[in-house]
């Protein structure tokens, strides 16, 4: 008997407003249950925005609960990059 496919890892690519910051962002997803790590890294700054690389990794992650944090943060998903499924 095989186990469910789950999510374990995923590369987002976002764009946030230059005020919020990355460590408060890190800070909510990694207090989500089924994450482990988040990894934030700035990939371009502009005047008003900042455009992030996010890596999360954990079991199961929840799309709709990271899709979530990143909308209380101001934060908009423009690609997903990366993802890894297990079973």
């Amino acid at each position: 008997m095989s186990k469910e496919p789950s999510i374990t890892r995923i590369l987002i690519d976002a764009l946030k407003p230059r005020d919020v910051t990355i460590v408060e962002i890190a800070r909510s997803l990694i207090s989500l249950d089924r994450i482990s790590r988040v990894e934030i890294n700035v990939a371009e700054v502009d005047v008003r925005t900042e455009t992030l690389k996010i890596n999360i990794a954990g079991s199961n992650i929840d799309l709709k609960e990271v899709e979530k944090i990143l909308e209380k943060h101001a934060t908009v998903i423009r690609s997903i990059d990366y993802v890894v499924a297990e079973k």
